[in-house]
């Protein structure tokens, strides 16, 4: 017999649910091969049960279903019995006293099969469990045998060969990321995005008129109405993905009607965000060719096509929007974490102060000592301070202590979006350099620049948000660094654009805008690869320093060689 230390809640049809001082039976320990798993009987049902919350009890045993304890020979009274002699028959020799002298043998045990051997490995414990069926459930809570709850677990299992797929569907698809943004860091995230997302409906349905795809109406405005749809298709895009990661953080939340009622809200803008992704996808693979777009008159059989669904999925996107950013915006406090009052590293600032005073001292001290070497000196003299600054870099990045899990959980969030931000950039930006290539007049790589701009505007914006969200001193150093670099380089991009535009068809000009949209698109993979390395460190050290080589990537296709230009004329003055 053995009694329950600990209650056992049963995990699978075989295993025996008790309480905590229950006394059990046990029939077999470590049974089937099975380290710490015993074959126990408890009000008439057998199945296996942990050992490490069962303690034997010493000397006591079921028979028959009743309990015994194991007794000794009493002795016998000495004021009633005399003294045995040699000759006296009452001696009894010990051999006779069988039935307490002896321990009993062993109770015989009736073998199930199920335990003789180890069982097959099957898709019950080969994949995540999936609810378990109503059959399984009624076998394991009435008072029947195990071998009738095992039946039943292994024609559950037996039966789930054929929906194996559907089976484990619910563990093929991971969980949506949770959103780790302070609560005033997403109510401006939601308040962007919300603005975006009804600029960019407003901005795709002032093109819109009664006759607008009449033809010769529509040919001059075509590209306008494709940037405005690809303004719209990436706005929905940020949105939805906010929203959905936010239903993630209502699951957490101790109010669970919150996902309930965010829910259908969230479906709502992801629908739309399919529509719109599916009509500029078919209106992309046909080029937005004016001829096919044109009609000389409205369908009278009520079929849409792509740009039709675009503007209907357009115009009631509105109402989900506000909807949706209603919700949000109400339910922020239980939806986000509360911003930290006082940031961390400001009592630093002090310090700081000192170690910069510091810094220029030393400086001005070498630079009075390189004064003072000879010339042939002075290069092995700036190499030796070189190395002593690079050792001190790494050093102070070394000793930083780790990243917090709010900032990896961070990081990888918008890692995920800066890498489908630049997919987009990149794609713009081949394209845009297709069209220099091919010697297109400026109307043509303006508009293709627009993309350009529009796909590299949301990086520098996610660099932003990760700095003022992070709470680590180096991430949001690093991610200020990277986003004010890929801001320079937007900027220097629209300049250059601008001045290629005004001086076409300059050669010179036409090349540095180029150079420029390489350049940004470097910038973006920059911050792209800060927000990996933070969401997925080493184990066992600090965030990885700027200054380490980075590992080598997987192998990509060459850049496109440089363009060759039809133009050569010489630049204008300004």
């Amino acid at each position: 017999m053995a009694r329950a230390l600990y209650d056992n809640i049963a995990e699978s049809p075989d295993e025996l649910a008790f309480r905590r001082g229950d006394l059990l039976t046990v029939l077999e320990q470590n049974t089937g091969g099975s380290e710490g798993w015993w074959l126990c009987s408890l009000r008439g049902r057998q199945g296996i049960c942990p050992g490490n919350r069962l303690r034997i009890v010493a000397g006591v045993f079921d028979s028959s279903g009743a309990t015994q304890r194991r007794r000794t020979r009493p002795p016998a009274p000495v004021a009633h019995q005399p003294l045995p002699t040699q000759q006296s028959p009452a001696f009894t020799k010990i051999e006779e006293c069988s039935h307490y002298d002896v321990p009993r043998a062993p109770m015989p045990v009736q073998r199930i099969a199920t335990y003789d051997c180890p069982r097959p490995l099957g898709d019950w414990y080969d994949a995540p469990r999936a609810p378990r069926p109503a059959s399984a459930d009624s076998a394991c809570s009435g008072t029947g045998s195990l071998a009738s709850a095992t039946s039943s677990a292994s024609a559950n299992s037996a039966n789930s060969g054929s929906s194996a797929h559907s089976a484990s569907s619910t563990y093929d698809v991971p969980r949506t990321r949770a959103l780790p943004l302070p609560c005033d860091a997403a109510l401006e995230a939601l308040e962007r995005l919300q603005d975006e997302a009804s600029a960019a409906v407003s901005r795709l349905l002032s093109y819109v008129a009664p006759s607008w795809r009449r033809r010769g109406a529509l040919r001059p405005r075509v590209l306008d109405v494709r940037v405005a749809a690809a303004r719209l298709r990436a706005a929905l895009h940020d949105l939805a993905v906010f929203a959905d990661a936010t239903l993630a953080n209502a699951h957490d939340a101790h109010d669970k009607g919150i996902a309930v009622k965010l829910r259908p809200l969230v479906k709502a803008l992801k629908d739309a965000e399919r529509i719109t992704h599916e009509a500029t996808s078919a209106l992309d693979a046909g080029d937005w060719a004016a001829e096919r777009l044109e009609r000389d008159r409205e369908p009278t059989d009520g079929t849409l096509d792509a740009l039709d669904q675009l503007v209907a999925c357009a115009r009631s996107l509105t109402e989900d929007v506000r909807r949706a950013a209603s919700f949000i915006n109400g339910n922020a406090s239980l939806l986000f974490r509360r911003s930290p009052a006082v940031p961390e590293h400001e009592w630093t600032e002090e310090y700081d102060y000192v170690r910069l005073e510091s810094r220029t001292a030393v400086g001005r001290k070498h630079a009075e000592i390189r004064a003072a070497l000879p010339d042939k000196l002075q290069a092995s003299f700036d190499a030796l301070v070189r190395d002593a600054d690079h050792a001190g870099e790494v050093s102070a990045v070394a000793a930083a202590t780790r990243l917090p899990h709010d900032d990896r959980q961070l990081a990888a969030f918008y890692a995920a979006q800066v890498a489908t931000y630049g997919a987009h950039l990149s794609t713009a930006v081949e394209a845009f350099l297709r069209t220099i290539d091919m010697g297109q007049p400026p109307d043509v790589f303006l508009a293709h620049g627009k993309f350009v701009v529009l796909s590299a505007h949301r990086i520098v914006h996610v660099g932003d948000t990760v700095h003022r969200s992070a709470q680590h001193a180096g991430l949001k150093a690093k991610a200020l660094r990277c986003s004010d670099a890929l801001s320079d380089a937007l900027a220097a991009t629209v300049a250059k654009t601008k001045a290629a535009a005004q001086q076409f068809p300059c050669a010179s000009a036409v090349a540095e805008m180029a150079e420029a949209a390489r350049t940004l698109a470097a910038r973006a993979h920059d911050l792209r690869r800060v927000l990996v390395r933070a969401a997925d460190p080493p184990p066992d050290s600090p965030l990885t320093p700027a200054t380490a080589v980075p590992p080598r990537p997987r192998p990509r296709p060459s850049p496109p060689p440089w363009p060759r230009y039809r133009y050569s004329a010489p630049c204008a003055r300004a």
